[in-house]
């Protein structure tokens, strides 16, 4: 990712929970308890461009977050 911060609007952000919205998007992660994370990003006329499972216990939401922008390509 860019070192140019993306902006959205954070609903929720907990350590295992983030929904947001970015560019019309809406980007849903939650951790998993085997500590992988499903990620969700749709857009209401685009449809979805991420839907999957990503990382492992060494990664963090952070990261998570990050693999959601490169993996829908926002």
């Amino acid at each position: 990712m860019s070192k140019k911060r993306r902006m959205g609007r954070v609903v929720k952000k907990t350590p295992k929970h983030v929904v947001g919205y970015y560019q019309g998007h809406s980007i849903e992660i939650q951790r998993e308890p085997d500590g992988q994370f499903y990620i969700m990003v749709t857009h209401p006329a685009k449809g979805t461009s991420y839907d999957g499972w990503w990382g492992s216990e060494v990664n963090g939401m952070d990261e998570a977050i990050q693999e959601a922008f490169r993996g829908s390509k926002l």
